[in-house]
């Protein structure tokens, strides 16, 4: 389940949203799981992802619908919103990356070795992780599509590099090529009815 959801959400619009939203802190150590407990995490956590990837690609299709420059205000204004209303009780969602737009999506302690695990195999699927506090993660690779080099490629139009560069001056995020990975989604949240030998009991 957890890879057909990755193939699917592996659209055009999903790259263009990665340096937009604010993330809460994370928990930092990270212990290891079963293949049985990785794949109950992943079926849990692709299910929480889902409605913060529908709703982020609504967001983008309507402001791509005006025009690049309206996109990135749209991403600016609205995805905090969205990732902070789909953050509740001991669940909580994000994204980051390796090359950042906004710093506040930098990786925290657990996930910066996760980020840097796709940098260097862009290919593997998903990964689940157990964290302390009882809680698991659930992180997914996003990779650059053709409809994402007009905010991220190396050729963008002057009116919306200055339009990047007043929105978000610390950006890091040009000269992605199609296929090249762009950064995760990642979701933490305390699992339900893992084996019981899991560390996460």
């Amino acid at each position: 389940m957890a890879l057909s959801i990755r193939r699917y959400w592996q659209l055009s619009w999903l790259p263009l949203l990665l340096g937009c939203a604010e993330q809460s802190p994370q928990p930092q150590a990270v212990t290891t799981l079963t293949d049985e407990q990785k794949s109950m995490v992943a079926t849990q956590g692709a299910a929480l992802l889902l409605p913060f990837k529908q709703q982020l690609k609504a967001a983008l299709k309507n402001g791509m619908a005006a025009g690049p420059e309206q996109a990135l205000q749209v991403c600016k204004l609205q995805a905090p919103g969205i990732a902070k209303g789909l953050s509740f009780g001991e669940v909580t969602v994000g994204r980051s990356s390796h090359k950042l737009r906004n710093p506040q999506n930098r990786p925290s302690a657990w996930l910066a070795p996760v980020v840097e695990s796709f940098v260097a195999n862009p290919d593997q699927g998903p990964v689940s992780l157990s964290l302390p506090y009882e809680l698991a993660a659930y992180v997914e690779p996003i990779t650059v599509q053709p409809i994402c080099l007009s905010c991220h490629g190396s050729d963008l139009a002057p009116s919306l590099g200055q339009r990047i560069d007043a929105l978000y001056p610390e950006d890091n995020a040009l000269g992605f090529a199609p296929g090249d990975f762009r950064g995760v989604f990642w979701v933490t949240f305390k699992p339900r009815r893992l084996p019981s030998d899991s560390p996460l009991q």
